[in-house]
């Protein structure tokens, strides 16, 4: 019995993480490196500090709604291990078709060409943009395989210990196939998704443990700790080696990113780091904030309702394709004068408002926070397959809250969210069924 309360206050440690990193990205806004020159900053702050408040509050309220039962064993069985088997080989399958296909690199020359990705970052990324438009048959084969391939990272993880040795090997084949590829196309975005998808399975496993403090208890296991620190290894020299690649040591294209806005060389976050690494904390500001910058020249425009559609790029696509109505040009993204729309990036709040407004952000986060506690709850306390996948979904779109609508807007992540969420709907539902019967 103590240990279920202690279990179930554990519960509370997620929004906790959640409102530290909203909380360091606000810093980092208004008094980071970049200058952003904000019309009314006190009306952005308010409105950014309300959006993480109502999302506490959400998560709260879906806390103290829960229905407190004791946890239960994670189920593994023969289907569940064909599952991952299938996703792995699948996933590994079409990673190779898309860099063969993109780079026309075969096995034979992987080594050679990952070496190559490392020196040549920035030319990779020009051509990634220069072919971007050009999808076919692959890309969308890769949409609908997308409830499969996404699991096989998440899942391999959270059974690790239930899973053959084969199959670990399997899994760290995936992992390093889904890290090449984004390098090889000379961005870091899909990298930085396997650090917070490895890292958020792994803290999901430390949720469920009966210990008491869960930071305390991951140190403990050196494994675990060697493994994370290489994770944010990996993630932070992807960063910076595509980012410093782009730039060659130039500061002008970031002030064509960052809209004319001034940097300030002696700021206190660049004093932090060594004059070696003097570009890393300017970049981590920039990709951090600046879509919070964009979220505050929406606030000068009047609100044109997408009623649903205007959220996500792909379905914007998807319902001009559909219409030949094409709803873009009514987005507040699109009618920023001197904000480009497709270079400088808008947070996922800017693109919720396309459909419900600035105010009704206030609903969507009230939800979201709800929604997050709810599939941690069936993740922590039942073990569900569904929760489990959707929980390291929900972490990537926490974390890109400030940056852009990333889930929702990239086909290869929006229909594993919305497949897994119909799921854990219905479960949802008939659950409250049954327990009224």
């Amino acid at each position: 019995m103590k240990n279920n309360k202690v279990r179930q206050k554990q519960l509370l440690r997620p929004v906790f993480l959640v409102n530290i990193y909203l909380f360091l990205v606000l810093i980092l806004f208004f008094s980071g490196p970049i200058k952003w020159e904000i019309a009314d900053p006190v009306v952005v702050f308010l409105l950014l500090v309300l959006y993480q408040v109502l999302f506490t509050v959400g998560y709260y309220l879906s806390y103290c709604n829960r229905q407190v039962s004791a946890p239960k064993k994670v189920k593994f069985n023969t289907q569940l291990n064909k599952f991952i088997i299938t996703s792995l080989l699948v996933s590994i399958l079409l990673n190779l078709l898309y860099v063969y296909q993109k780079n026309g690199i075969s096995l034979y020359s992987f080594w050679s060409s990952l070496q190559d990705s490392l020196n040549n970052a920035g030319n990779l990324y020009q051509n990634k943009i220069a072919t971007e438009s050009s999808s076919g048959l692959l890309t969308s084969f890769m949409t609908i395989c997308s409830p499969i391939t996404f699991c096989a990272i998440p899942a391999s993880i959270f059974y690790w210990k239930y899973i053959s040795y084969k199959i670990r090997v399997l899994s760290i084949i995936c992992i390093g196939i889904e890290i090449s590829k984004w390098l090889f196309i000379g961005t870091n975005k899909g990298i930085i998704d396997v650090v917070i998808v490895i890292a958020s399975i792994n803290f999901l496993i430390r949720l469920r443990s009966d210990n008491k403090l869960i930071v305390r208890n991951i140190f403990k296991n050196s494994r675990t700790t060697i493994f994370l620190i290489i994770l944010l290894l990996i993630g932070l020299f992807s960063f910076f080696n595509t980012m410093s690649s782009r730039l060659n040591s130039n500061l002008t294209p970031i002030y064509s990113v960052i809209g004319g806005n001034s940097i300030d060389m002696n700021n206190w976050f660049i004093k932090i780091f060594p004059n070696a690494l003097m570009l890393l904390p300017i970049l981590i500001d920039t990709y951090l904030s600046q879509g919070f910058y964009g979220f505050s020249l929406i606030l000068e425009l009047k609100f044109r309702p997408l009623f649903g559609v205007g959220n996500s790029m792909f379905l914007m696509q998807k319902f001009k394709s559909i219409s030949g109505i094409d709803v873009f040009p009514s987005t507040f993204i699109d009618r920023i004068v001197g904000w480009d729309p497709y270079v400088n990036w808008h947070s996922a709040y800017s693109w919720w408002a396309n459909d419900v407004s600035v105010y009704g952000v206030f609903i969507v986060m009230l939800v979201l926070g709800y929604y997050f506690f709810k599939v941690i709850d069936s993740a922590v306390n039942d073990g569900n397959f569904v929760a489990v996948m959707l929980f390291s979904m929900l972490c990537q779109m926490i974390f890109y809250l400030p940056i852009n609508n990333q889930i929702l807007s990239q086909p290869l992540s929006f229909m594993p969210f919305v497949v897994y969420s119909l799921i854990f709907l219905t479960q949802s539902i008939n659950r409250n069924r049954r327990r009224n019967e």
